[in-house]
């Protein structure tokens, strides 16, 4: 009797593209990125650059706890700059409430 020999085929290697698109959510253009990237964009280079013109720049303050002396940061878009850690904060309200 002859023997037969029977292979099994090869796994369908399901292999992800290297990179992936989506829209901008401001003009809807095609935004390439890595699934693995941390932080996947939601605008485009053009639309970010036409908000940071006229909006101005988003920076970051540091400052450091009157109570703790920790640093935090915080946006310099805010109106009152706050002179507590959150946490700090939290305390100093129940202290004086």
């Amino acid at each position: 009797m002859g023997e037969e020999t029977f292979s099994k085929p090869a796994p369908a290697v399901d292999k992800k593209p290297e990179f992936q698109t989506k829209p901008c959510k401001s003009c809807g253009k095609a935004i390439s990125f890595k699934p693995s990237w941390q932080h996947i964009p939601n605008y485009c280079p053009e639309c970010k650059a036409k908000y940071r013109a006229e909006h101005g720049e988003r920076k970051m303050v540091r400052k450091t706890c009157y109570s703790c002396g920790r640093t935090f940061t915080f946006p310099s878009t805010i109106k009152h700059y706050p002179n507590y850690f959150w946490e700090c904060r939290a305390k100093y309200k129940e202290k004086k409430g």
